[in-house]
C-alpha cells in the first residue's frame, strides 16, 4: 500500500485534497477530531487497484463553524481544527483546516504561518458610525496593529492585540469610531505579520445609510454598507373569510420584500465583499433601534455600466421572521 496523494498540511475544507491510495486488498480509513470519530469507513480498490477518497473537505467543514462577534475580542476557536487521517488504525498525517464554503484562491498556509485576515479582499471602504469587524490569523508572539493614513500619508501605528503564546484565528472591532474616535483620518491599516488590510472611509453624503452583517464564506462576521436606498414590494397571503355576507382577514401573514441597494461603487473589489452576501447562510439587517433582523436573500442583481467603471448591486430580501418587518421599515 503507498499514499500517492494527500491533504496539504494547512488548507481550506473548500480546497481539500483527496486521498489517493495504490493498493491490491481493501483499507479501513478513519477521520478523528478532537478525538472523536467522524468517519470510519472501509473501501475497497478499483480496477487500476487504486482507492480513492473524495471530497474529504466537505465533511470536514461540517464540524466546523464560525461565531457572531461578541466583544472586545471573539475567539473564532472552532472555525478551523486539527484533523488526523488513520489508514488501518494508523495515523498517516495530521491536517489544519480552515472553514471555507466556496472555492478560494487564497492559501491557508501563509495566513496559519504568517497571518493575515480571512477576506477575499485586502481593502474595503466603511464609514463613520457603522459597526467594522475584521477575522485575523494571527501567529504566536504576533502583535496585531493599526496605522492610519492622513491627507493620503501612512503615519503613527499603534497596538490593537498585544502578542499571545499561540495561534489564534479571532475577530476584533477594527471601526472607525473605535480605533480613531476624536482623529481626522482618510483611512487606516490592520496590520498583522507580513500582511495589511486597509479600510478607506467613504465621506461622501448619503441620506440613507443601510448596514448588513453576514458571515462570509470562511463563515466569519462582516459587516456591508448600502448607501443606494431600499425599496419595498408589499404582499400579503392573509386567510379571508365571509361573515354575514363581509368579507374579512381571518389571519394576517404579511409578506414583504425589501430591496437594498449599495449604490454605485468604483473598485472591482468591493463586489466581491456583496458578493458573499449572496453565499452567506446567516445575513441580518441593522434596525434602527440598534437591534439586528435576520433575513434571508431571495435574489440579487449586479449591474454595471457601459464605461466597465461604475457598479452597484441590489439584494431583494424578506425578514425570517415575517412579524419583524416592521423594524425594517
Amino acid at each position: 500500500m503507498t499514499v500517492v496523494q494527500s491533504p496539504q498540511k494547512y488548507c481550506f475544507a473548500s480546497m481539500m485534497d483527496d486521498f489517493i491510495i495504490d493498493g491490491d486488498s481493501s483499507i479501513n480509513f478513519a477521520i478523528k477530531y478532537k478525538g472523536q470519530k467522524i468517519l470510519d469507513e472501509n473501501y475497497c480498490p478499483d480496477g487500476n487497484y487504486q482507492i480513492r477518497i473524495r471530497q474529504l473537505g466537505k465533511l470536514c467543514r461540517m464540524a466546523l463553524w464560525g461565531v457572531w462577534y461578541g466583544s472586545s475580542e471573539t475567539a473564532q476557536a472552532n472555525v478551523y481544527g486539527d484533523f488526523e487521517f488513520y489508514i488501518n488504525d494508523a495515523l498517516q498525517q495530521t491536517s489544519t483546516i480552515i472553514f471555507a464554503r466556496l472555492a478560494t484562491s487564497m492559501k491557508a498556509s501563509p495566513l496559519i504561518t504568517s497571518g493575515g485576515a480571512l477576506e477575499r479582499t485586502f481593502s474595503k471602504n466603511t464609514r463613520r458610525g457603522v459597526p467594522e469587524w475584521i477575522t485575523l490569523c494571527v501567529p504566536a508572539n504576533t502583535i496585531v496593529e493599526s496605522q492610519k493614513r492622513v491627507a493620503g500619508k501612512l503615519t503613527d501605528k499603534k497596538t490593537i492585540r498585544v502578542a499571545a503564546t499561540s495561534f489564534a484565528i479571532i475577530t476584533l472591532n477594527v471601526s472607525s469610531d473605535t480605533l480613531y474616535p476624536a482623529e481626522e483620518v482618510d483611512g487606516y491599516q490592520i496590520l498583522v505579520g507580513t500582511s495589511a488590510f486597509e479600510y478607506t472611509i467613504d465621506s461622501r453624503e448619503a441620506n440613507d445609510i443601510q448596514v448588513m452583517r453576514y458571515k462570509n464564506i470562511f463563515d466569519c462576521p462582516v459587516t456591508a454598507i448600502f448607501r443606494g436606498g431600499i425599496t419595498q414590494e408589499g404582499d400579503n397571503t392573509s386567510e379571508t373569510a365571509d361573515i354575514a355576507g363581509i368579507t374579512r382577514k381571518a389571519m394576517v401573514t404579511p409578506k414583504d420584500s425589501f430591496t437594498y441597494n449599495s449604490g454605485v461603487f468604483y473598485k472591482r473589489t468591493d463586489y466581491l465583499i456583496y458578493h458573499d452576501i449572496a453565499n452567506a447562510q446567516e445575513v441580518s439587517v441593522l434596525a434602527e433601534d440598534g437591534t439586528w433582523v435576520p433575513v434571508i436573500i431571495n435574489k440579487q442583481s449586479f449591474k454595471r455600466y457601459s464605461n466597465r467603471t461604475f457598479e452597484e448591486v441590489a439584494f431583494t430580501l424578506t425578514p425570517a421572521d415575517p412579524e419583524q418587518e416592521t423594524l425594517l421599515l
